[in-house]
């Protein structure tokens, strides 16, 4: 199961996905939305996989937002502040 030191509602939990048949990231996700201690956390997926079938395959799994690798840190970080304001409305 995944686990976050932040599970607190109102945290955003980045993590990196894969779409292989060994896939920990979309496992994780799938385990986040599952429980309702932390189906609410919006979940930014990071992943290199970057065509447009997998960005479709990214938004309709329900992430709340996707940057590809290399992540660009100031992307990053408007991301999830855009994340955390939009739970405080």
């Amino acid at each position: 199961m995944a686990r976050t030191a932040c599970g607190s509602p109102g945290s955003t939990i980045p993590t990196s996905c894969s779409w292989t048949s060994d896939s920990r990231g979309s496992e994780a996700f799938a385990e986040l939305r599952a429980d309702p201690k932390t189906s609410s956390i919006p979940v930014v997926a990071l992943t290199a996989s970057v065509t447009p079938n997998d960005c479709t395959r990214i938004a309709q799994a329900g992430f709340d937002a996707f940057l590809a690798k290399p992540m660009v840190l100031r992307e990053f970080l408007d991301t999830v502040k855009r994340l955390v304001e939009s739970r405080r409305t």
